[in-house]
């Protein structure tokens, strides 16, 4: 178990075997079956106005994947259920690596170049459930993204998210799609705010 350091008590339980990295004070996460969850992040029901702020450390093996190949960093909700958030790297081929903050089938996104493998990159995710804009920081700067939306399951520009209250997170895990996180993380926070 992993306790959380507010008063909050979302404790983690971790899975598989992630190591702690005494010198960056963070979790490695094998890419094999390392995971953390918590069975109830405390989020409203609908659109969950939030900021989710954490240190990633990509590891630069992604590249060489098939292009497509996607490293999921956490997921709330429930996929099945098109009621999740999601936040993944995707590598698009080359050197180039995509960035998706997704409410299923409702993405806010960008691509980036490999210069985000092997380094310290700080993440923070903001949705403010009234307008329905999502952003993505990385290192206190706004990114230039782009929205993406999915006609086949009927969503656009419009859609807001439409979770469950009292969801579940996983870090380091896509369970949809039995994928794992390989890289680092800390210092993850879930703020009730769009910050």
């Amino acid at each position: 178990t992993i306790n959380d350091m507010t008063l909050n008590n979302r404790d983690v339980q971790v899975y598989g075997s992630p190591v702690f990295d005494s010198t960056s004070k963070s979790l490695i996460f094998d890419g094999q079956n390392d995971y953390l969850k918590n069975e109830n992040i405390g989020n409203t029901a609908g659109a969950w106005s939030h900021s989710i702020a954490f240190w990633i450390y990509l590891d630069s093996s992604i590249l060489t994947q098939p292009s497509e190949f996607q490293e999921t960093v956490f997921v709330i909700g429930q996929p099945e259920a098109l009621k999740s958030i999601a936040f993944k790297y995707i590598h698009m081929g080359s050197q180039e690596i995509r960035l998706t903050y997704s409410f299923l089938w409702h993405e806010t996104e960008i691509d980036v170049g490999s210069e985000y493998l092997d380094q310290w990159q700080h993440m923070m995710l903001t949705y403010d459930g009234v307008q329905n804009i999502k952003k993505i920081y990385t290192n206190g700067v706004l990114l230039d993204t782009t929205n993406r939306y999915w006609s086949e399951h009927a969503t656009n520009e419009y859609t807001p998210l439409n979770l469950n209250a009292n969801q579940s997170i996983e870090i380091g895990r896509d369970i949809q799609n039995s994928t794992y996180f390989h890289g680092k993380i800390r210092n993850f926070q879930i703020f009730n705010r769009n910050l």
